[in-house]
């Protein structure tokens, strides 16, 4: 047989490739390892906490989660880690993909969340019915109470989906007795399919919902929370007191997740802008895992609002707009609905309550146990 390489020594040319070949190896192998060791690591870029060094334990050493936990250290906080995830974030992004199993391309721009399209149900319709049926007795003890169900943005913009990778989800399959059981609750419950399907949708700054976000946007939250107010104090809301101020550029979270910077132009929103609010985190005697803190706002004005100390049990998506929030209540409690079913003192440690409002986005809406979350709020 003969041999493909070459006969004699190689070329002084050769040599130096190979050298150099060598250097640029050690470069990448070595020069990595030693900026870990020396504590400079990768920012955190993604929507995600990176990953830490796991403790050395017995059993770990044994069945290989303390191997596989420092893999994963690794793999995060490796120093060139953060340039490699944004060049191929945008990559995929370029040709209208995304790499990554937790964010699902819908039409242009737009990106979607797989737990909406794919989400997981540990309780039922009926139990937010029987939930509901519980919270009608509230009033009888002096407490307003209002649910209010914040749809996905896939039931708002369908046609910006494209095409749904994955099976009928549990919660579309239960958004009808989720509806019924919402309609069949009128005074204490708030639809926000019927609030949001029946408003011009728009382009650009107009939309309801952010195309590379999992939020809706101030105008999307505006006619949901219009009918919230009017629904506790009516005659409270004027038109007159929401402002449109420009636009602003809100970071996406969807491609955040893909480690890659971007920005949805949106209308900027202003509410009542003539009310001062004054924020103030509370002391709790314990940690929160949800949110940093439990806080307080007060308004300090001559006009009417919502009088009376109220608890606002919100997500992300009510959390974001608390702004144009705070100004119609005197006084309100905000606390994170994890929190709050992990800690249940917190409304006993931070009332009593006149009104409670529980807001809550219909992809999470399922995991929560609402007939426990009732008897906590009305505790």
């Amino acid at each position: 047989m003969t041999s493909p390489l070459p006969v004699g020594p190689t070329s002084r040319r050769w040599r130096r490739i190979d050298r150099a070949i060598l250097v640029a190896v050690f470069v990448a192998l070595w020069v990595p390892a030693a900026l870990l060791l020396a504590g400079v690591h990768a920012s955190q870029i993604e929507n995600r906490p990176l990953a830490t060094l796991p403790p050395v334990t017995l059993g770990g050493l044994a069945d290989g989660t303390w191997a596989a936990g420092v893999d994963a250290f690794v793999e995060d906080n490796i120093a060139p880690r953060g340039l490699a995830v944004r060049l191929r974030g945008r990559a995929y992004l370029a040709v209208h993909s995304t790499g990554s199993t937790q964010v699902i391309a819908g039409r242009g721009a737009w990106l979607f969340p797989r737990d909406a399209l794919d989400p997981t149900c540990r309780h039922t319709a009926a139990d937010v019915a029987a939930a509901l049926d519980s919270a009608m007795d509230l009033a009888g003890r002096g407490i307003t109470f209002r649910f209010l169900a914040i749809p996905d943005k896939q039931s708002i913009y369908p046609a910006q989906l494209e095409s749904n990778p994955f099976p009928v989800g549990c919660t579309e399959q239960q958004r009808a007795a989720l509806r019924q059981a919402i309609a069949d609750h009128a005074t204490i419950a708030l639809d926000g399919w019927s609030l949001l399907q029946g408003i011009p949708r728009g382009s650009g700054p107009t939309l309801l919902y952010y195309p590379r976000d999992t939020h809706w946007t101030a105008l999307g939250a505006i006619p949901v929370l219009k009918a919230l107010v009017t629904s506790i104090q009516p005659g409270l809301w004027s038109d007159a007191d929401v402002v449109e101020d420009g636009t602003w550029r809100h970071r996406s979270d969807l491609t955040r997740q893909l480690g890659v910077t971007t920005f949805d132009r949106t209308t900027k929103v202003v509410v009542r802008g003539d009310v001062a609010v004054t924020t103030t985190n509370l002391s709790l005697p314990f940690e929160l895992k949800n949110e940093a803190a439990v806080f307080e706002t007060r308004t300090s004005t001559t006009r009417p609002v919502v009088e009376g100390r109220a608890l606002i049990v919100y997500d992300s998506f009510f959390g974001t707009q608390s702004a144009l929030i705070a100004p119609w209540f005197r006084d309100a409690v905000w606390v994170h609905i994890g929190d709050l079913q992990e800690h249940p003192e917190i409304a006993q440690l931070t009332g009593p309550f006149s009104v409670v409002v529980v807001a809550r986005v219909e992809r999470f809406l399922y995991l929560d146990d609402m007939q426990a979350v009732v008897r906590i709020v009305g505790s």
